[in-house]
């Protein structure tokens, strides 16, 4: 089996670093379930309105 390193510049593998936001995704989704969510177009023009 490959035996897995971090680089010389210090980052995780690809792979490691895809998993770990994967798990990051999924732990968000499940806080923010059932949730309202505020659609980008609505903050633009809320944005856009106090100023």
């Amino acid at each position: 089996m490959e035996e897995r390193r971090r680089d010389e510049s210090g980052t995780a593998p690809v792979q490691r670093r895809n998993e770990a936001f994967r798990l990051l995704c999924e732990r968000l989704r499940k806080l923010s379930e059932g949730r309202p969510q505020t659609p980008s177009e609505v903050l633009l023009r809320q944005s856009r309105d106090e100023r």
